[in-house]
């Protein structure tokens, strides 16, 4: 288990930035607002995905 930690710890990075560039690429005006992390964008678009009669 100990040795697993690293490797998804390295994982989670991974995922972190290939997130980051889809943002960047689908909404970069989100991403680059003062005060939005990549997360809330995330989420917005996943909300947005799932209703998009919002």
């Amino acid at each position: 288990m100990c040795q697993r930690i690293p490797d998804l710890h390295d994982e989670v990075g991974l995922f972190a930035a290939q997130i980051a560039a889809l943002i960047d690429e689908i909404v970069p005006e989100l991403s680059q607002a003062v005060g939005v992390g990549r997360e809330a964008v995330a989420r917005l678009l996943c909300t947005v995905g799932e209703n998009p009669e919002r």
